[in-house]
């Protein structure tokens, strides 16, 4: 489907396709939708693409880093604060994004948020976690 340019708008159907159904194979697509929504500043896109990638293929340490190290566009909240806000729309963090988001939002005084992600199941815990938030 990649390479059928009789398709409009292949790749798209191509990544839609894979992360409906959940295809084998595809983590090329994710990565590839991924990194295009970046180049292009559409950080949400790029968060969605994370968020529907399989696993931990996208949802790791290095692509939260990616997001650390965008610029923050004027105006414009931190795309690392769009990447987890777009993930807490749908799903639950994991470990490793719960480790990295919860502190911040802890010296900002907003415990009481963190309390109902707690009670929405929308956190990862762990002990590590568990250490923080006391």
């Amino acid at each position: 489907m990649m390479n059928a340019q009789h398709i409009p708008d292949n790749k798209n159907v191509a990544f839609r396709m894979a992360q409906r159904y959940g295809l084998s194979g595809a983590d090329d697509i994710f990565v590839a939708q991924f990194n295009q929504c970046i180049a292009t500043g559409d950080y949400a896109g790029a968060a969605r693409a994370a968020r529907e990638s399989p696993g931990t293929l996208l949802r790791n340490q290095d692509t939260i880093n990616k997001f650390k190290s965008l610029p923050q566009p004027p105006n414009g909240p931190h795309p690392s604060l769009i990447y987890f806000s777009t993930l807490l729309e749908t799903t639950k963090l994991n470990e490793i994004e719960s480790l990295v988001f919860i502190p911040p939002v802890l010296q900002q005084g907003k415990g009481a948020i963190v309390e109902d992600w707690i009670a929405k199941d929308k956190l990862t815990m762990s002990d590590a976690l568990g250490d923080v938030i006391r």
